[in-house]
């Protein structure tokens, strides 16, 4: 059993470093393909940021979704490895 939570630990982590990088080609992609219009960004200041934030800004969304993530990959597999071990047991 003890196996078993490892290995769903292990492909939770490679599945959250898969969504990570995934996320990190979006950025570089949109970042790549930006073109910002000029005339409209300097025709009021009204916009601008009042106050600094030193560091990031993670949502609450975000870290729901990737602890949901995570809880789903270790369901799967550890559903997936029971029914691995019972087919090996029948056969």
């Amino acid at each position: 059993m003890v196996r078993n939570v490892l290995q769903s630990l292990v492909c939770a982590a490679v599945l959250l470093l898969m969504i990570v990088a995934a996320k990190l080609a979006w950025g570089l992609y949109l970042t790549a393909r930006y073109v910002p219009d000029i005339i409209q960004t300097y025709s009021s200041a009204d916009h601008l940021q009042s106050k600094t934030s030193i560091g990031f800004i993670v949502s609450r969304w975000s870290m729901g979704w990737m602890v949901l993530a995570i809880l789903a990959a270790m369901a799967v597999f550890i559903v997936g490895k029971l029914w691995w071990t019972k087919r090996k047991r029948t056969a």
